[in-house]
């Protein structure tokens, strides 16, 4: 039981911080739990707990700066493939134009040339 703590794991236990040793965090994206981080340790010193809860929690931080930084690398280029489509199907339109402003000046040469020629 609690005799063999010390006082400082005796305060702990009390409120309920030690007992199974172990804590686990949700990795949550775009409010979905995609995984977990789970810490457990075999040392029931005060310390040591902390340094766990410490390092659990910068490496939360770093999962949760990961997916979001990957999350929003994926919207800018999904952002940039929408202003890259859009401006093909812009250039196109100007291509087809062009196209056919030139062939409607070609017959109108071609009839020029033939209204002289005769």
């Amino acid at each position: 039981g609690e005799h063999g703590l010390n006082r400082s794991d005796r305060i702990l236990a009390a409120l309920g911080l030690i007992g199974d040793r172990s804590v686990e965090v949700p990795i949550v994206q775009e409010e979905r739990v995609i995984g977990h981080l789970r810490a457990t340790w075999i040392n029931r010193n005060a310390y040591v707990y902390a340094s766990v809860l410490l390092f659990l929690a910068l490496l939360t931080k770093l999962a949760h700066y990961y997916v979001n930084s990957q999350r929003q690398l994926e919207l800018r280029v999904e952002k940039r493939t929408v202003e890259l489509r859009e401006s093909n199907e812009h250039l196109a339109l100007e291509i087809a134009e062009r196209s056919r402003a030139e062939k409607a000046l070609a017959q109108s040469n071609g009839r020029d040339r033939r209204r002289l020629a005769a």
